[in-house]
């Protein structure tokens, strides 16, 4: 982000606090500062953590519609198909990427808007991350894999070289892809689960190797 840029959270939950946490580490990195103006969410916390971290909960959605376009933003809600909502409904406002100073990232990468990178991060080489995609802490993403779209890459996942991810598929804590394997679009893998062979679009498939466990009725 260019320099004095400012920023909205959409989302007030744990992975909110999370990515204002990571706006701190950004700003203490320098040398450009963004200025985090706030966190909008629908429905409205009640718990105050994002407040007892010095970001204010500004109101809903209609809030952030209601600024300056100059004001980004970034879904920080873990849910996939959520965040495409969202970003539907914000339309051309620009969305903000977001990557953690203590994440690695390698040559020829090209990471979309709105795609946050969380601390620890590697991604490596020649790499595609898709627009409002989310790579966790400590996850591994190995040459020339392709994250779409929406993706969701819970803390820990491991993928390999080659791999795909389909756009809105959601991997769990631990879970990891061996080379050139591809799990489809809305795919959800359960954590700690191998996968070893392609996973169809839209199924559940969770174990050692991963097994699909439930799919779209045709």
């Amino acid at each position: 982000m260019s320099p004095d840029r400012e920023l909205v959270l959409v989302g007030a939950g744990g992975f909110a606090r999370e990515v204002a946490d990571l706006v701190v580490a950004l700003n203490d990195a320098g040398p450009h500062r963004i200025r985090l103006l706030g966190a909008v969410a629908d429905p409205l916390p009640e718990d105050g953590l994002m407040e007892a971290r010095g970001v204010p909960v500004l109101g809903g959605l209609a809030e952030l519609k209601a600024m300056p376009a100059s004001v980004e933003y970034v879904v920080a809600i873990g849910n996939g198909d959520v965040r495409r909502r969202i970003v539907a409904e914000l339309g051309d406002r620009t969305a903000a990427t977001l990557v953690h100073p203590n994440a690695y990232v390698g040559g020829q990468v090209e990471i979309g808007p709105g795609a946050i990178i969380c601390s620890h991060a590697s991604v490596t080489s020649d790499i595609t991350i898709g627009a409002h995609a989310h790579v966790n802490l400590n996850c591994t993403i190995g040459h020339d894999a392709r994250i779409e779209e929406y993706a969701t890459l819970s803390p820990l996942v491991g993928i390999s070289g080659y791999v795909v991810i389909g756009a809105g598929a959601t991997l769990g804590t631990g879970a990891v892809v061996i080379p050139h394997v591809t799990v489809g679009a809305g795919a959800t893998i359960g954590a700690g689960a191998s996968v070893v062979r392609d996973i169809p679009p839209h199924c559940t498939a969770v174990g050692v190797p991963a097994k699909v466990i439930s799919a779209p009725t045709p």
